[in-house]
């Protein structure tokens, strides 16, 4: 299950030594809940390299949600710099991986549609190998 969560907020991690820093308990125990509800099948989604083809809207609103990054309809933005600041020691991997964030952020609010539209949004971002690669250093 940890693999699961860490990859449905930023993607498999690998452990790269001291420079990153345990992931938050919160997060762990929303994708926990958040998996429950899903089937084997769907759980293999979670772990793949291609995009669901739209079948893990409803976990990606739970998740979000759950974190405390979507509410009232958007992402919140400000809350989320604050979180990846405060989750870890490295304050310059924290901004760069908030600055590789923010504007798939922006995109995914900006998004017509429902909240499950827009959450499946910014997930659809765990398939970029380059974001992925940049947030894997952040918590292990």
């Amino acid at each position: 299950m940890r693999q699961l969560f860490i990859f449905a907020l930023w993607g498999l991690v690998h452990h790269l030594g001291d420079s990153c820093v345990p992931t938050p308990v919160i997060l762990k125990d929303v994708v926990d809940r958040c998996a429950r509800s899903l089937s084997e099948e769907d759980k293999a989604l979670i772990r793949s390299t291609t995009p669901d083809g739209g079948k893990l809207k409803d976990f990606s609103l739970c998740l979000y949600t759950g974190y405390g990054y979507y509410r009232n309809g958007s992402f919140d933005l400000s809350f989320i710099k604050k979180f990846v600041e405060d989750s870890t020691g490295d304050k310059s991997l924290a901004e760069r991986v908030y600055v590789d964030a923010e504007p798939h952020l922006k995109a995914a609010n900006a998004l017509p549609g429902t909240d499950g539209d827009r959450t499946h949004s910014f997930w659809l971002r765990n398939y970029d190998e380059e974001s992925r690669k940049l947030r894997e250093e952040l918590w292990c």
